[in-house]
């Protein structure tokens, strides 16, 4: 597995993740938005 697809699993690990976390996230924030930086 050379390093470009490797980069392309990864990134498609993270994306995922961080799809899940605004969903889930969302649904808890206070700002209706799904992200909380602070």
């Amino acid at each position: 597995m050379d390093f470009g697809t490797l980069s392309a699993v990864v990134c498609g690990i993270i994306g995922s993740a961080c799809i899940a976390i605004f969903i889930i996230g969302g649904k808890a924030d206070n700002d209706g938005q799904g992200t909380n930086m602070t």
